[in-house]
């Protein structure tokens, strides 16, 4: 006789399929509720939701503009579109490309390479190497490249705030900055008035 809630072993399904062949497994997350069914009123279980949105820091660039920068640590290198560049005036060395494939597969080339463009983030400038992309959907992709080169550290909060800690390898040293939704810019400062 089996017991309610019970999960067999893979070799007692192949050794004992019911009537028709198939075992229905119950579901992960239900058959664990079930087990805890006296603790959830006390402890409830926290799960993840279902989507979040990014997270940027804002970036002085080459002296000249606050830019939004977007954290990707997924992302192999530092990678600006090509209508900030060209807001910024940057030159960049168009013998030096790459093949870019985004994460729905599609490709594009880059456009060249702007070598040691300084990205100052509170009191620490880093400098970059960043890729021109010609269609991009965001101003900046800080990589890989980006999180080596400050020895980064991302520090999240359960209200989903999210603080990055980078070092300054000329100087050592560190600085803690907030991040941002996408899209919000950071907060304005207010006018001291006399």
């Amino acid at each position: 006789v089996e017991q309610e809630g019970y999960i067999p072993s893979p070799a007692e399904l192949r050794e004992q399929p019911d009537q028709a062949g198939v075992f229905v497994l119950p579901k992960t997350y239900e058959a664990y509720l079930q087990d805890f069914d006296d603790d959830i009123g006390r402890n409830p279980i926290k799960v993840a939701a279902e989507s979040k949105p990014l997270r940027v820091v804002h970036a002085l660039i080459d002296h000249r503009e606050r830019v939004e920068c977007i954290l990707d640590p997924g992302c192999q290198i530092v990678a600006m579109a090509e209508r900030i560049a060209v807001r910024l005036g940057l030159a960049w060395d168009p013998s030096v490309t790459l093949t870019m494939q985004s994460a729905n597969g599609a490709t594009d080339r880059s456009l060249g390479l702007a070598r040691n463009v300084a990205f100052q983030f509170g009191p620490i400038t880093l400098y970059l190497q960043v890729h021109i992309i010609s269609r991009a959907a965001y101003d900046v992709l800080l990589g890989r490249p980006f999180n080596e080169l400050a020895r980064s550290q991302v520090f999240n909060r359960d209200s989903g705030d999210q603080i990055l800690t980078i070092h300054d390898p000329n100087s050592q040293m560190v600085t803690s900055l907030p991040t941002f939704p996408r899209g919000q810019g950071a907060p304005k400062k207010k006018e001291q008035g006399f």
